[in-house]
């Protein structure tokens, strides 16, 4: 009797073990998709920011006598 007893303990937490791992499994996917999205979003933006038009560099029109003001 005490090992029927024992075996069904044993069964219940391999159960809830069991559930626990699919749970954090699906967290874990969740995750790496969200990782994913994120990692596309950052990739749009540098790729944005790389066709921006870069500033013209106005410091050759500074006469030197103003520039200290």
């Amino acid at each position: 009797m005490a090992i029927v007893v024992l075996l069904l303990g044993l069964m219940g937490l391999l159960y809830v073990s069991y559930n626990r791992d699919q749970q954090y499994q699906g967290e874990i996917q969740d995750l790496r998709q969200k990782l994913a999205d994120k990692d596309n979003q950052l990739q749009i933006l540098r790729s944005q920011i790389r066709q921006m038009p870069s500033p013209p560099d106005t410091s050759w029109e500074t006469r030197p006598d103003t520039a200290l003001r």
